[in-house]
């Protein structure tokens, strides 16, 4: 087995919460930067799940960061008051997060709607389809699916994203000049491997 050894077929967290929040995170982001919406814009904001998502994000108004990490209406609350996010996407996840009065105000603008009716567990096909709604009657729906979700291997994170993301989890574990050495790639084998 490998020569080289290579790793493939990896996802990166962009998000510092639950994995099952990823994908409505991603279809509100998209429709906030189509439709140049902001959060004074937004009335509610509805997202449908699954049961088996219900199950594990059932923190409507959760108390810290770890509460906070399983919560849709955290994670899609702190997207509607920060609107473009920077990575790596942490701070809503905090107990500061969590108890943020700013965070706290949008939490109430979000609506989870768990459909029974949708079957199946992790291994059926699942989405999570979010619905904005304006103040002025306008609303907008998007869907994001498995392969559409950034940050696995058909939409890969940019390097800058990636470095980004790096720096902000190595930072106060090792100094600048060895996160600055370790990001560099060195090739051996066909692999581009950090030092």
């Amino acid at each position: 087995l490998g020569s080289p050894f290579c790793v493939a077929g990896v996802f990166i967290k962009k998000y510092g919460c639950c994995f099952f929040n990823h994908r409505a995170m991603d279809a509100l982001v998209q429709l906030l930067e189509e439709h140049k919406i902001h959060f004074e814009d937004a009335a509610s904001v509805e997202v449908e799940i699954p049961p088996f998502i219900a199950n594990m994000l059932h923190f409507p108004e959760p108390k810290n960061g770890e509460e906070a990490k399983f919560s849709l209406q955290q994670s899609l609350g702190s997207i509607l008051i920060d609107g473009k996010i920077d990575l790596p996407y942490v701070r809503p996840f905090s107990d500061a997060g969590a108890v943020d009065p700013r965070y706290q105000k949008a939490r109430k603008k979000i609506k989870v709607i768990e459909r029974k009716d949708w079957a199946g567990g992790r291994s059926a096909p699942w989405f999570t389809p979010v619905t904005i709604y304006l103040k002025d009657g306008r609303k907008y729906t998007k869907t994001v699916s498995a392969d559409q979700l950034r940050g696995g291997g058909k939409y890969p994170l940019s390097r800058e994203e990636l470095a980004g993301r790096y720096r902000a989890m190595t930072q106060g574990f090792l100094s600048s000049p060895q996160v600055d050495r370790s990001i560099e790639p060195r090739l051996e084998g066909g692999c581009a491997r950090g030092g």
